[in-house]
């Protein structure tokens, strides 16, 4: 089964990331601007009283402020979070949930095992 995808909502249940006001910053370098936004409990982007689902939304429109013609962005690569992006961020997330799946995989594994050893101990001690 693959993992489910990863968003702000899974990073603020996990711990990385904290919903509060002007807790996510985007820099706009051509005109040297930085932007705030507020991040929901729920996981969404409050920017100028609108809502945004996903960074992506919110970084293209913060930047099209400035460039109409751009057509998409990057918001995991373009915001931060306390001096890091949110690209940072799930990244470090990912990694974790991987290690701890495969560790997960192991001692289920393991319990397997002894499983099947206490079942032949049982067998054995059956045909005595």
């Amino acid at each position: 089964m693959a993992p489910s995808p990863v968003s702000l909502k899974t990073l603020i249940d996990a711990g990385l990331l904290t919903p509060g006001h002007n807790v996510l910053q985007i820099k706009i370098n051509r005109k040297k601007v930085t932007k705030y936004a507020t991040l929901t409990n729920e996981g969404f982007i409050v920017y100028n009283n609108n809502q945004y689902n996903s960074p992506s939304e919110w970084s293209l429109h913060a930047k099209n402020i400035y460039n109409p013609t751009l057509t998409s962005d990057r918001g995991w690569t373009s915001i931060l979070y306390q001096g890091s992006t949110l690209n940072v961020i799930r990244s470090s997330y990912i990694s974790r949930r991987d290690r701890l799946q495969k560790i997960l995989n192991r001692v289920l594994s393991l319990r397997e095992n002894i499983d099947d050893l206490i079942s032949d101990t049982r067998d054995r001690l059956d045909t005595y």
